[in-house]
């Protein structure tokens, strides 16, 4: 009777970490720290599937240690593919991110602004809103400005790009993690169709001013309504002292 439980107590816990059923051996990962060779002759009732739990009896060999008379437990759930979003927002020149794949395109735009900065984030700003997390296929375009009869020139950014959501495309045997990739994208489409069941709205981009473009400019178009102002005043005040004079 005390063998029988001496037996039972010295049974170990695993996980299959590899079994290749075309040699008939793998090894399994004990709950004790260590890895354990397995012949299939070992195993009762089976096979061996990677990532299964056992429980076997551990014994030590020459080259190792081995498990004899294994028990197969559960087989691992079904792997599949969930989705992983980058860490930050994309920005590229490129028609793809490296490294992730292209879930939804949302469109394309453009944004524009005396400061590049404000530009981009414009741009972000707008393929955000959309549900985006990357701007793909960026091109930037420079030009001067002047707005009025002002002879102040400013340089203007104009980034144009397309809008989309990117993941990576992970596999796994995580049930919940491939459930809310799936809820997510059907959630994500759904969106997408009843927005393009709406009538269309033209395309249309952003364009800011920011400090100290913004200010300087319109100093500069006071400064010179100002001047021109002052002009028409003095040549005013001389020609009406030449009339007094008569």
């Amino acid at each position: 009777m005390s063998n029988k439980t001496d037996q039972q107590d010295s049974r170990i816990s695993g996980v299959v970490r590899s079994f290749m059923m075309e040699k008939g051996f793998g090894f399994i990962n004990g709950d004790d720290g260590r890895s354990y060779f397995v012949h299939i002759k070992n195993v009762e009732g089976g096979e061996l599937v990677d990532g299964q739990t056992v429980v076997f009896e551990g014994r030590p060999g020459p080259k190792g240690y081995k498990a004899l008379r294994v028990i197969p437990g559960a087989p691992p759930p079904p792997q599949g593919q969930a989705y992983e979003s980058p860490n930050r927002f994309i920005w590229t020149q490129d028609s793809a991110a490296r490294g992730f794949e292209t879930i939804f395109t949302l469109g394309s735009g453009w944004a524009e602004s005396n400061n590049p900065n404000e530009a981009r984030a414009l741009l972000e700003r707008a393929s955000a809103d959309r549900g985006g997390n990357a701007v793909l296929n960026v091109q930037l375009e420079k030009y001067s400005r002047s707005d009025g009869c002002s002879n102040y020139y400013y340089t203007m950014h104009r980034f144009t790009g397309d809008y989309a959501n990117v993941q990576k495309i992970i596999s796994t045997t995580d049930q919940d993690w491939i459930s809310r990739s799936i809820q997510w994208e059907q959630e994500f489409l759904a969106r997408i169709e009843n927005e393009n069941a709406q009538p269309a709205t033209p395309s249309i981009g952003a364009t800011s001013l920011v400090p100290p473009g913004a200010i300087k400019h319109g100093t500069m178009m006071l400064l010179s309504w100002t001047f021109t102002v002052a002009k028409i005043l003095s040549l005013a005040l001389l020609a009406l002292a030449k009339i007094l004079r008569r």
